[in-house]
């Protein structure tokens, strides 16, 4: 986790909003956060555990969740903090905005959803989601990321002191070693409960299974051989018609695909004339494509022909142009050979030593050092003139500005206070009386509109009042026909077993007597009867809904006679007046207030600003008053060394050492100008060399070309005669005169795969026909049938069928029920398994409850987890102190140091000094911090370290500022100093200094130096 960014608001004394940005703060990995005790150093950690956790732990009331109440500011009525950190390349955002109010009399804090955003997006806006994001993504609860970000040191330096039980108890809770202690025995506990429960269950499901045996199942298994036995004697049966059936049924078969063939080749060959005109022009294609290909080639051999003819020519001229550029070159380099001799000897006639040129340089240099300090000494006189000046006009304004902030405060006081809170209660009074207005305008609509509903309803009733008397005349109607009718009375004196006067029949269905239309009248007593109950069900639920409106009307007509809606309206705009007037008399003054403020503000930091400038004013002059007394020394000293070193050419002015280097630096120039043009024609010769050289090789490349042409030449010429006798031959022999009419017998490639298509798909079901119409013919081989012969037969297959599948139906009902019966038989004795491993498990849990009972696994864990943590630790403490202490525990947990600069003498830590006691807790402390980290999900790359720089001294200090630098180079980790010490400043690069609140005015501020 890296942080980005930190806003707080209303968080105690942090009144107004301050925001700390994290990036700038950690650009070089070790930061600072200053200011007096209880200026709110610590407060900007507990902004940012409460952004992550919605609690600051520090604020905790006996042990319970901390209460915010206390960390609200006095004088604020919200507070909201907003934090954004990095996790890789994920960026992270949390806000979350709490304010004040009341319930049952006590003053509570109420707190507004949170908002989590990753990337941008929002993950979740309410408190519970963001709580269950934050606990997946990082696994850090509050405990461990105080923990982790702020070092323990108070607690280390009482474990460095800390013996026997005790230290093994703290050990476990700084380590989170609960988990195998009591937290294990309780999980083995409940382990060992969940067995018994199973153990339970499966024995309630074995009774629950009921006897199950295997002489019911064999009983089943025989009545099903049985009706095995009869399905196959009738299937033997209906095999041997299925051999007849088959026979005639593809008989049938066949004589009706003879009819639909011949039908199919009698519209074939109703289209066979344009066949064959398509295959004629096929042919004449496939001729004129091939004849075409050849023309084709032996136009590129033409083209080829002209190319090598043309390549020959362009070569010819190059050939004789590289013997022309050869010569040429030649030349040129004879003329540059002897233009470098003449350079050679100008060079030789210049009189010019290197070795004096330096030395003059040198003195020249020396002297000219002198005079620049002597005019840095002008410029330091001028600037102590001017310092003075600026400290005298420094303490005039310093003075001004005093007066003019008792005058802000006495008008401050004149002021007066602002009433806002009884303007906020007037406001929402006010509020709540016009949400009442409109609501009672609403509901007196809603009571007009229910009153239209209610008389609606009752019409409807009317008429189904009127529908339901309908009904009952036309069921009498119906119900008199059909006592009149023959076939009803004579169905109502049958009776079951005996014999129908009209069919015989002992079992009487009612659609079986009377005729069609007592059926009907039937039919329509049934429809009228339920339509009438219909009508009933309908009334009843209108009489329901006529019933709770007119409850619901009686309400409205109780409250409407106490209230007047029109004089409360006239007393809102009254009220509303009135705080519109108290709104701008009290924005007034807030105003007032804010600009005087502002101004005291102003001009407390102009004051300090002043005073820091005056105190560096002063220092900038004894600086100066420094310099000038130095620089005074530093002349005459290099006056007498130079006298020394040089001698009597030294006396010369400065105007004539320059006058001589100058005509030595001229001679210089010269030799350096003729020596570059010398190495110039060299190269520009060796250039010339290498030139001859690749036009030579070139030559030889442009001879080789030609041969290769001439003989290309000779064979594009043979291709061509030969090609062309062999297409003159083709074409005199086919069936075209010329060239034009091959080109004018090509077809588009469309249009001739089109034909080609059509003329094989012909063919092809040309032949299809005549061959199936010849296989056919031989199958039925002269045989015949009638209809009526074929239906007979299918009469008696589908009789055949029904047996069997009613026999199948039996055999699988039986099946299906020996296999249920088997399975229940199996699931007991998968019961009966299962039962016996959750009595082997149980059996488990009781002996591993035996023995991890007590503290032995937690005390083997403590220490075996502290040997870790000392190691990595001692490492930390040599590199502080200089291989001086390493540190030690034994198989009791309890701490030593060995002092190698005193005869590797060992003592318990008890004995150490207080800086000494602090530079290992700080050791344990990283040690334990790395470890932390590691256990999570995630890495952090920052901690916070506060407070406990007082007892050590200066040397020592420099050691832990330099051991805490190299952390964030090592280990990629940034870290904060959280202390009062002001001496630490110089010591750190970037730091965030903390200004106290000024009571009634402002709150604590930040900002970043």
């Amino acid at each position: 986790m890296r942080p980005i960014k930190l806003e707080i608001e209303g968080l105690q004394s942090f009144k107004e909003k301050q925001t700390i940005d994290f990036e700038k703060l950690t650009e070089f990995g070790l930061f600072g956060i200053f200011g007096k005790t209880g200026s709110g150093k610590s407060t900007i950690l507990d902004g940012m555990i409460l952004a992550l956790f919605d609690e600051i732990p520090r604020n905790k009331i006996d042990g319970n969740k901390s209460s915010l109440l206390n960390s609200i500011n006095d004088s604020s009525k919200k507070m909201e903090v907003y934090y954004s950190f990095a996790l890789g390349k994920d960026i992270y955002e949390i806000k979350r905005s709490y304010k004040r109010g009341t319930l049952k009399g006590q003053e509570i804090i109420k707190s507004k959803d949170a908002i989590l955003i990753k990337n941008g997006n929002i993950l979740a806006n309410k408190k519970t989601e963001v709580k269950n994001i934050l606990n997946e993504e990082f696994g850090l609860d509050v405990d461990d990321f105080s923990r982790t970000v702020v070092l323990p040191q108070g607690k280390f330096n009482e474990f460095l002191k800390l013996r026997g039980k005790e230290k093994i108890e703290m050990l476990e809770k700084i380590f989170a070693l609960e988990k195998y202690g009591e937290k294990l025995e309780k999980k083995i506990f409940s382990e060992k409960n969940y067995w018994s429960k199973e153990n339970e269950k499966y024995r309630n499901q074995i009774i629950g299974k009921g006897e199950i045996n295997s002489e019911d199942i064999k009983e089943l298994e025989t009545l099903l051989e049985e009706k095995k036995e009869n399905l196959f004697n009738k299937e033997q049966e209906k095999k041997e018609f299925d051999r007849i059936y088959e026979e005639e049924k593809t008989l049938r078969e066949l004589l009706d695909k003879n009819i639909q063939l011949g039908i199919s080749k009698d519209d074939l060959l109703k289209n066979k004339n344009i066949i064959e005109e398509y295959k004629v022009k096929i042919e004449k294609n496939d001729l004129g494509r091939e004849l075409k290909s050849q023309m084709k080639e032996l136009a590129l051999l033409k083209e080829r022909l002209e190319e090598r003819t043309k390549e020959k020519n362009e070569l010819e001229k190059s050939k004789i142009k590289e013997d022309i550029n050869i010569e040429n070159l030649k030349e040129i380099r004879e003329k540059l050979l002897e233009k470098k001799e003449n350079y050679a000897e100008e060079k030789a006639s210049i009189n010019f030593s290197i070795e004096e040129l330096r030395e003059l340089n040198k003195l020249y240099e020396e002297k000219n050092n002198i005079l620049i300090k002597k005019k840095q000494q002008d410029v330091i006189k001028e600037n102590i003139i001017i310092k003075e000046e600026e400290i005298k006009e420094n303490t005039i304004n310093s003075e001004k500005i005093t007066k003019e902030l008792k005058t802000t405060r006495d008008q401050i006081k004149l002021v007066g206070e602002i009433k806002r809170d009884i303007l906020k209660e007037m406001e929402e009074a006010l509020k709540e009386k016009v949400e009442y207005i409109n609501e009672a305008k609403k509901e007196k609509r809603e009571k007009e509109i229910k009153e239209e509903f209610l008389e609606k309803l009752i019409g409807e009733r009317k008429v189904i009042a009127k529908e339901k008397e309908l009904y009952l005349t036309k069921i009498k109607d119906k119900n008199k026909k059909l006592k009149e009718s023959f076939a009803y009375r004579l169905y109502e004196e049958l009776k079951e077993g005996e014999p129908c006067p009209v069919c015989g029949s002992t079992h009487h269905k009612k659609m079986e007597i009377g005729n069609e239309k007592t059926h009907d009248l039937e039919l329509e007593i049934e429809n009228l009867l339920k339509e009438k109950d219909e009508k009933i069900v309908e009334d009843s639920k209108l009489l329901e809904k006529i019933n709770n409106l007119e409850d619901e009307l009686n309400n409205f007509k109780i409250k409407f006679e106490k209230l007047n809606i029109e004089e409360e309206e006239i007393e809102i705009e009254k009220q509303s007046v009135l705080l519109e007037k108290e709104k701008i008399n009290t924005e007034k003054k807030e105003n007032k207030l804010k600009e005087l403020n502002i101004k005291v503000i102003q001009k407390e930091s102009e004051k300090i600003s002043l005073s820091k400038d005056e105190k560096r004013l002063i220092g900038e002059l004894n600086n100066l008053k420094d310099d000038y007394l130095k620089l005074t020394e530093e002349i005459k000293e290099k006056d007498i060394e130079i006298l020394e070193k040089y001698g009597e050419i030294s006396k010369n002015i400065i105007e004539f050492l320059k006058e001589k280097k100058m005509s030595l630096e001229k001679n210089q120039d010269k030799t350096i100008k003729l020596q570059s043009k010398i190495e110039k024609l060299i190269e520009q010769i060796s250039d010339n060399y290498d030139a001859t050289q690749l036009n030579t090789l070139k030559l030889e490349e442009i001879k080789g070309s030609i041969i290769k042409n001439k003989t290309e030449l000779k064979i594009i010429i043979d291709d061509i005669h030969i090609k062309s006798t062999k297409f003159e031959v083709k074409l005199a022999g086919s069936i075209f005169k010329n060239q034009d009419e091959v080109e004018k017998s090509i077809l588009d490639d469309e249009k001739y795969e089109q034909i080609k298509i059509e003329v094989n798909n012909y063919e092809k079901e040309m032949q299809r026909i005549l061959t199936l119409l010849d296989e056919n013919i031989k199958l039925i081989n002269g045989r015949s049938q009638s209809l009526e012969r074929w239906e007979e037969l299918k009469i008696k297959n589908k009789e055949l069928k029904e047996i069997s599948e009613t026999l199948k139906i039996d055999i699988s009902t039986l099946e299906k029920k020996i296999q249920d019966k088997k399975i229940l038989l199996e699931e007991l004795k998968e019961i009966i398994k299962l039962k016996k491993n959750a009595e082997k498990k149980y059996e488990v849990a009781e002996e591993l409850g035996k023995k991890l009972k007590g503290r032995a696994f937690v005390e083997f864990l403590s220490v075996k987890k502290l040997k870790s943590i000392v190691s990595q630790a001692s490492n930390r403490l040599k590199r502080i102190t200089n291989g001086r202490y390493q540190l030690l525990s034994d198989d009791e947990c309890d701490f030593y140091v060995i002092d190698y600069f005193n005869e590797g003498s060992k003592r318990r830590c008890s004995t150490l000094s207080g800086g000494e006691t602090f530079i290992v807790s700080l050791c344990l402390a990283l040690a334990l911090s790395n470890q932390m980290q590691l256990k999570g999900k995630i890495q952090l790359e920052f901690f916070f370290l506060d407070e406990g720089f007082g007892t050590l001294d200066e040397k020592l200090l420099d050691k832990v500022i330099e051991s805490l630098e190299n952390i964030n180079s090592e280990e990629k980790l940034r870290v904060g100093i959280i202390t009062h010490l002001e001496e630490l400043k110089i010591k750190i690069i970037r730091s965030l200094e903390v200004i106290p609140a000024v009571p009634g005015i402002k709150g604590s501020c930040v900002k970043i130096i």
